[in-house]
């Protein structure tokens, strides 16, 4: 049996203004442990941009706020470029730090695998479709476990749909037969039709009519 949820992580709301001053805030430091002397690095403007722009949002002057996070991304960029001149052999860590500054640099609103956590970059927004929280911040994780004996054979984290990679990974990890059979809760993808199972590869698909049991399917994989 397998079973997807969403195992939230413990981050802060993301914000543009918050993590775009966290990623400079970050480097600066990460540069002065490598002994890297910087131009600027705009600590006490960056700070009071950050503040400015969660003050606009909260007034709903969001062109004033766009603004602010405009000279966030700037001083950011022109940090990335002063670290990238002047470091020659890069540490481990600034080569991370740099990394993180760089995506979120380039991040827009409308790309995808944005980033949310500069300490946990595998963080994903997930609709979860309640009206008291519409989204949630975290990683899909899937369950799986025997039919009979209830057993857990382990949850395993899964970025994307994990249904079918959980089948497989969690009956080699259980010593069971793959092609025998699971039953899968629809939970998470309530629009999932019987052929969108079998565009992903399943043979066939047992969907019970029974009032109350619509959401749990039966599906045999092919070999």
């Amino acid at each position: 049996m397998l079973d997807t949820t969403v195992q939230p992580k413990a981050i802060a709301h993301p914000t543009d203004s918050r993590l775009l001053n966290r990623a400079r805030e970050q480097l600066v430091d990460a540069a002065k442990d490598a002994d890297i002397e910087l131009r600027q690095s705009y600590a006490r403007a960056g700070k009071h941009a950050d503040h400015k722009a969660g003050r606009y949002a909260h007034a709903r002057q969001f062109q004033r706020m766009r603004r602010e996070i405009r000279k966030l991304r700037t001083w950011l960029g022109r940090v990335i470029r002063d670290v990238e001149r002047k470091a020659q052999a890069k540490p481990e860590t600034l080569k991370a730090k740099l990394q993180i500054a760089r995506r979120l640099h380039a991040q827009r609103r409308e790309d995808k695998n944005n980033l949310y956590a500069l300490h946990a970059p595998e963080v994903e927004c997930l609709a979860k479709g309640k009206v008291r929280t519409p989204y949630e911040f975290g990683v899909k994780v899937s369950v799986a476990m025997t039919a009979k004996e209830g057993l857990v054979v382990g949850p395993r984290s899964m970025p994307g749909n994990p249904l079918r990679r959980a089948y497989r990974g969690q009956s080699a990890r259980a010593g069971r037969d793959p092609d025998r059979g699971a039953t899968e809760d629809r939970a998470g993808r309530p629009r999932l039709s019987e052929n969108r199972y079998l565009r992903q590869g399943v043979a066939r698909v047992r969907l019970p009519e029974v009032q109350g049991l619509a959401s749990v399917g039966a599906a045999v994989l092919p070999a």
